[in-house]
């Protein structure tokens, strides 16, 4: 069933489309140190399950949505300042994705009702909850999964699963009118994020196990058509899951089109939050084993979600550990599952600590379903004194919301910034490296090195040398690849990464 204008069905097989890595080395910290939050959590409705979250800052009000379990969607209307839910819509469907564009103050949400694809669209026109009102139900085809996107112009995409196919639409909205369905290629569970390039699609699917990422022109969409500009595929260890996707919607920050992909991976034993950074809409970063410190801890579904937080990439997962079961530090040590934040820049640098978002004990046992939504739109100028944070998960049987912003900062303390610059203790003299690392450092104290690799894990260093503070280290003995070398002095820590490239 397709009930969208008309449908262009272009199955393509894939290509691989190889891109050169990201030859940089950036410092950033190590620590693997757990920070409790210390905001409460408003409870905000009984359900068991939560699919998405918008933020209308020109309102600060945001829209959570959800199934209810009975057949239909929720969504709760929340103030952002206080987390008074001020009003509830819904129609019948299940499994919701929402996206929100100020210049219409539009809120677009996509369900699955009957095996068909349908978006509802809600125009806030004002303060109080009676403007809070669906302007119509669209049916676009039959399906499953949607996902949604709109970007700072106004110009919106779907994309959902039919049959074993990847679907895309492009639509407008005021009111929403939806164009042409376009088949993409055989695949399962996408997102979907359009570019504020106004003409860049990005989009993550699952397909036989391998995560593909591709590529592709709005404008050919709209017209039925489908032009990809890049694809790359990633087979996982046992099979990826659960991929989402999110882009940069403020350029004060970082470019327009970058984006990052965030996924799940299960290595036989534990599940694995792999994320893979694109900049100028392409990958360069990836992939980024974000819960690496976890490695030793028992594992639990992390169903990881991404978002762009001003100069930031956050991306929240479940995490299952047992107060230092990786040697991690924790002010109150116990055995607890969580919804973790990590924070990283646009390429790929992280943060030194994780941050704890609920401050109760927990206890995910049918896994907790996390939203994270920021409030980037090119008509309202988010800047380091407006922003806003949220996030939405549950704690099996109920529903959570969680909100930082600059007048709010933290979950926990704000202590989180992350600098793209070099430090000033250690530099990599070249990159990428071959057989010889070069590293200078700023100090005259004797320095110590530790190297791992992409996984974590701790990779022996043959021989260390220096001629005063110009050290080489041999690596000729390890496969090529990313890996990180700690750096450390009296004076200061640092991390770089290392691109070796084998020849």
């Amino acid at each position: 069933m397709h009930l969208c204008g008309t449908q262009n069905t272009i199955m393509k097989s894939k290509k691989l489309l190889l891109t050169g890595c990201l030859a940089i080395a950036v410092s950033f910290g190590i620590d693997a140190q757990i920070i409790n939050s210390t905001q409460p959590e408003t409870n905000i409705a009984p359900a068991m399950n939560n699919t998405g979250l918008a933020i209308a800052p020109n309102l600060d009000v945001q829209a959570a949505v959800f199934a209810d379990g009975s057949g239909s969607y929720r969504i709760y209307w929340i103030d952002g300042s206080t987390g008074a839910v001020v009003d509830i819509d819904g129609n019948s469907g299940n499994d919701p994705d929402v996206a929100y564009y100020s210049n219409a103050d539009a809120v677009v949400v996509a369900y699955e009702n009957g095996g068909g694809i349908y978006v509802d669209d809600y125009y806030l026109a004002g303060l109080g909850p009676v403007n809070y009102t669906m302007n119509s139900t669209t049916g676009v085809s039959g399906g499953t999964h949607p996902n949604v996107d709109i970007n700072s112009k106004g110009r919106g995409i779907l994309t959902w699963e039919q049959g074993g196919d990847i679907y895309v639409c492009a639509f407008n909205i005021g009111p929403f009118t939806a164009g042409p369905v376009v088949g993409i290629n055989g695949g399962t569970q996408p997102d979907v994020v359009l570019l504020d390039d106004n003409k860049t699609v990005a989009l993550t699917y699952i397909q036989g196990g391998d995560l593909v990422i591709e590529t592709m022109d709005y404008n050919d969409i709209a017209a039925g058509g489908y032009t990809p500009f890049g694809s790359w595929n990633y087979g996982g260890m046992l099979g990826y899951e659960h991929p989402r996707i999110a882009g940069q919607r403020n350029s004060n920050f970082s470019p327009s089109d970058d984006f990052t992909v965030v996924a799940q991976d299960d290595n036989g034993t534990l599940p694995e939050v792999h994320a893979f950074f694109a900049n100028a809409g392409a990958i360069t970063v990836g992939p980024i084993l974000v819960n690496s410190a976890f490695m030793s801890c028992s594992g639990l579904d992390p169903l990881p979600v991404v978002a762009y937080n001003r100069g930031r990439v956050q991306i929240a997962w479940t995490q299952k550990y047992g107060g230092g079961c990786s040697g991690l530090w924790q002010s109150s040590p116990n055995n607890e599952d969580d919804v973790l934040i990590k924070s990283f820049s646009p390429s790929g640098f992280t943060s030194p600590t994780h941050e704890e978002v609920n401050q109760f004990q927990s206890s995910f046992t049918s896994f907790s379903k996390t939203s994270l939504a920021t409030e980037y739109d090119g008509n309202y100028l988010i800047n380091n004194s407006n922003w806003h944070e949220s996030v939405l998960f549950n704690n099996p049987g109920d529903l959570f919301w969680k909100a930082r912003s600059a007048a709010n900062p933290s979950y926990i303390e704000e202590q989180m910034l992350i600098s793209e610059e070099r430090g000033n203790n250690f530099s990599l003299v070249t990159s990428p490296v071959n057989q010889t690392i070069e590293i200078l450092s700023e100090s005259d104290d004797l320095a110590n090195f530790q190297m791992l690799d992409n996984a974590g894990r701790v990779v022996e260093l043959k021989t260390v040398s220096n001629d005063g503070n110009l050290y080489s280290i041999d690596i000729s003995h390890l496969s090529g690849g990313m890996y990180f070398l700690n750096c450390s002095s009296i004076t200061g820590q640092e991390v770089l990464r290392i691109l070796h490239v084998v020849k």
